[in-house]
């Protein structure tokens, strides 16, 4: 009666075990937000702040707002490019973005 009892629990584990997990993956909607769709190179500096650098400007995002940097012509203050192909930071943490 024991080894019975004992199969099939076991069936019934092995059952469960080999039943598919679906696992559904959807943007979030802060994606939406970033300057473009494309990201070229996701970032995070010393503060814990996300740099997603795409194809048309930089998004800095600190967990709850998303801040667009775009090239302005009437900013001298704007990034020099809407074209950002790197970011780094050095020891002091200020942060490099290449243009």
């Amino acid at each position: 009666m024991f080894i019975l009892l004992m199969s099939q629990s076991s069936l019934t584990h092995a059952e469960k075990i080999n039943q598919p997990i679906i696992i559904e993956f959807s943007a979030d909607p802060i994606s939406r937000l970033l300057t473009q769709q494309t990201v070229i190179q996701i970032f995070q500096d010393s503060r814990g702040l996300l740099w997603v650098l795409t194809q048309e400007g930089l998004n800095k995002y600190n967990g709850l707002d998303l801040t667009n940097y775009r090239y302005a012509t009437k900013d001298p203050s704007s990034i020099s490019s809407n074209s950002v192909t790197g970011i780094a930071e050095d020891r002091e943490g200020t942060l490099w973005i290449s243009t």
